[in-house]
């Protein structure tokens, strides 16, 4: 797997796994993508010449920020402890540069990503989950990584 900086142009080319493809409607909109182009902090990920996910950090306030993943369900098993160790890294910077809190939403029945977002060491902030936060009025829960120095 190879690491690029993300572009918006990536999005085009990336299937999503089920648990997201709610989003493809939203990652087809241009506008989207250019918001998620944060140098340094969005990566895509890329097999043989095609996009299988793209992750970053989306800052909201000088202190705050927002991580987020569009995936693929073609990513290999092999691939995922490359694709952790530089989601950490990414959080890491995200940290050194000031967001002192990241966070991430899952839905509350994506027991994968749920798992993943405890392996980065975010904490689930809303353990009785966010009613009507997805689009079809489900339930996401809200996890954080917060450093405070």
């Amino acid at each position: 797997m190879e690491f690029r900086a993300f572009s918006y142009c990536h999005l085009a080319a990336l299937r999503l796994q089920q648990a997201q493809d709610y989003l493809q409607p939203v990652i087809e909109t241009p506008s989207y993508g250019l918001a998620l182009e944060v140098p340094g902090l969005a990566y895509s990920g890329v097999i043989d010449g095609q996009v299988v996910g793209c992750a970053g950090i989306l800052p909201q306030a000088p202190w705050r920020a927002i991580a987020w993943a569009l995936l693929s369900q073609e990513i290999p098993a092999r691939c995922w402890p490359t694709i952790h160790r530089l989601v950490l890294r990414v959080l890491d910077e995200a940290h050194l540069r000031g967001y002192h809190r990241v966070e991430a939403v899952v839905d509350a029945d994506f027991d994968a990503g749920i798992r993943w977002a405890e392996m980065l060491g975010m904490r689930c902030e809303t353990p009785q989950g966010m009613r009507g936060w997805g689009p079809e009025g489900g339930t996401h829960l809200m996890f954080s990584s917060v450093r405070i120095e």
